[in-house]
């Protein structure tokens, strides 16, 4: 603690004493309903006491004294479980994870010129998964009787039962690519 006849030195190095110079005693009161004090259940009210050596004069019209000046300060926290607000947390956490996504797209489809037209154009096009299909299904198709073809023509059964077909050697796709060349 502080006495008042405790000496204090100055920044003139007078040594005063806190009778005599002044002391600001500032009592903060700080409430809390969330704490680690055992054993309640309540609100806990923390008194913090600080002394601060500065002048504190009061004046009046007859005289001018030195003392003690003590400010009263209240503060604290009262912090509860809220569902809705654990919700709206979640939803703006979800909102801010997709603004990089947002700003991507936004850079790819207004900030590269060119590019950004081509993604644009991408962008409009109808996906349609049944006219995806039927165009792979063709490719497929189409890829198994040039091979067949280049195998000399094998049309009957299934290229993975049969087991006499060891696939094409270097001189037989070369002769292939020659004819059509």
């Amino acid at each position: 603690g502080v006495n008042l006849d405790d000496e204090v030195t100055d920044d003139d190095f007078i040594v005063r004493r806190f009778r005599t110079k002044g002391l600001v005693l500032q009592l903060t009161l700080k409430y809390e309903n969330k704490h680690d004090v055992r054993d309640v259940g309540g609100v806990v009210c923390y008194l913090i006491i600080e002394s601060i050596a500065q002048w504190s004069a009061v004046s009046t019209h007859l005289m001018q004294s030195f003392g003690v000046s003590v400010f009263v300060s209240v503060t604290g926290s009262y912090k509860r479980a809220s569902v809705r607000q654990f919700f709206s947390s979640i939803v703006e956490l979800y909102v801010f994870a997709q603004l990089p996504t947002y700003l991507t797209q936004f850079i790819a489809l207004y900030g590269l010129g060119f590019t950004s037209e081509i993604y644009r154009r991408a962008r409009r096009k109808k996906f349609s998964v049944t006219g995806h299909f039927q165009n792979a299904v063709s490719r497929m198709l189409l890829a198994e009787t040039g091979f067949r073809g280049l195998m000399g023509g094998i049309w009957a059964g299934r290229m993975s039962d049969n087991t006499e077909i060891k696939g094409l050697s270097q001189k037989e796709l070369r002769c292939h690519l020659e004819d059509w060349l």
